[in-house]
């Protein structure tokens, strides 16, 4: 059996400080976000990296940082404009570039020229638009979204909320603010009215929760620092035998 020489076993440790170093990163970036809504944790996904040349173990590396979908608890606010979705899909926006954005986050706001947006300003796609006067909006499961002018018993129609969905949802890049973009891995997204073809449905006077369970994560981020303090205890020892080594030789 050979032995390993000092510098591989720095090679391996370096690497895998780095990893556990951007891993931390990760679980923290989830732990800020325990209370934004319709926020979906991440979780960073290691990769071993081998040296054709040497033929030994050169290290780890980060393969990526998979965003996981799954449901956040939708919470009951009773302000009309707040939307949950329940189930798969995403709310649809336009982009100050032009592009669609989907989101999670449905804390719609009413412009002052009546348009629905987000808190960021971006309109939904397709724009809704409440009527001057109107004092009270419904918004049904179906996205179907009703006013009801001051002192009145009627409602009308004023538009629908379209979802996206989408055959890869986790290919989605993240553009800004809990708002993603599709990509070549994501596929393009599938519009339709929610309820239909798998969808989700709205829940009106509610938001999703975020998605991040805070036990779970300090778990996770107790693990990434025992294996990065792991990692420095490994480096220092691969130190220590090159010391040693070059000592050997200079005699």
């Amino acid at each position: 059996m050979s032995a390993v020489a000092p510098i591989s076993i720095m090679r391996l440790a370096t690497s895998s400080m780095s990893v556990h170093q951007r891993a931390m990163d990760v679980i923290a970036n989830n732990i800020a976000n325990v209370n934004t809504v319709g926020f979906a944790r991440s979780r960073p996904e290691f990769a071993e990296v081998l040296s054709s040349e040497l033929g030994d173990s050169a290290g780890v590396e980060l393969a990526g940082v998979r965003r996981l979908w799954r449901q956040g608890v939708v919470q009951r606010t009773e302000r009309e404009l707040d939307l949950a979705v329940q189930g798969d899909g995403l709310l649809v926006v336009r982009l100050p570039t032009g592009a669609l954005g989907f989101t999670r986050n449905g804390s719609i706001q009413r412009a002052a020229n009546g348009l629905l947006v987000t808190q960021d300003g971006y309109p939904l796609d397709p724009p809704l638009s409440i009527p001057a006067g109107a004092e009270r909006i419904r918004i049904d499961p179906d996205g179907t979204v009703f006013a009801q002018a001051g002192g009145g018993v009627a409602w009308t129609e004023v538009g629908r909320i379209q979802l996206a969905s989408f055959a890869n949802v986790e290919g989605l890049a993240h553009w800004a603010h809990g708002i993603f973009v599709e990509t070549e891995a994501s596929g393009p997204p599938q519009l339709g009215m929610p309820g239909a073809e798998g969808r989700g449905t709205i829940v009106a006077g509610a938001l999703e929760g975020s998605a991040v369970d805070l036990a779970e994560e300090m778990v996770d981020l107790v693990l990434a620092e025992r294996a990065y303090s792991l990692s420095v205890r490994l480096a220092q020892t691969a130190d220590e035998m090159q010391s040693l080594a070059n000592q050997l030789v200079s005699r």
